[in-house]
């Protein structure tokens, strides 16, 4: 399903974007931070420190509250951020943002498990409280926390659109690019010697 949903954006957004230069209002595609994410509706941007225990960092957000839903795409740089990019010491720090997220949110987060998109090991997790249903799916690319979430009022959990909204928004985030010599974007990340890549 995330296969499908993933082309349907890259067509939707390259026809889109060879008729009118723009990109429609409800999809967001950044250059500087290569991914692209579609919301229900126009998000909001803004820009926030993110704190944790790892240290402090700069976090740029797009954010929609729609319909008791509220859709969030964070992209935190942390400039003394020193992790591994091995499968042990990413668990350990996705744990920690876990840990954090669920004194904020009030609530333990269950249900976790790795996710890979482009060779990124991400973390996805879910949690479910008296009031709320917080989903959420996150990847660390060196210095760089990528954190896409969903957060639903519990009383819309049966309601049809909310749930194909929240999946489409989680699954529909992806990392593009686009690389020097070509005019079309390119599912994954750019390597870290390219010079359009902005990592610390």
């Amino acid at each position: 399903m995330k296969k499908v949903i993933l082309l349907f954006l890259l067509i939707l957004f390259a026809n889109h974007a060879s008729y009118s230069q723009k990109t429609p209002e409800n999809v967001v595609y950044s250059e500087d931070f290569h991914f692209l994410v579609s919301f229900p509706d126009r998000p909001t941007q803004s820009q926030s420190d993110f704190n944790t225990k790892f240290g402090i960092g700069n976090a740029k957000r797009w954010k929609l509250e729609l319909n008791k839903s509220v859709y969030e795409v964070s992209v935190v740089d942390f400039p003394t951020l020193s992790v591994k990019m091995d499968y042990k010491s990413l668990n350990s720090f996705y744990d920690g943002i876990c840990n954090d997220l669920a004194i904020q949110y009030g609530a333990e987060f269950v249900g976790s498990y790795t996710t890979v998109m482009f060779g990124e090991y991400g973390r996805s997790a879910g949690r479910t409280t008296k009031d709320k249903s917080i989903d959420l799916a996150m990847y660390l690319v060196r210095q760089r926390l990528y954190l896409i979430t969903v957060i639903t009022d519990k009383s819309m959990l049966n309601d049809e659109q909310t749930r194909l909204d929240s999946s489409k928004f989680l699954d529909g985030f992806v990392f593009i690019y686009k690389k020097e010599t070509e005019k079309k974007l390119t599912f994954g990340l750019p390597k870290p010697e390219s010079q359009n890549l902005k990592f610390q």
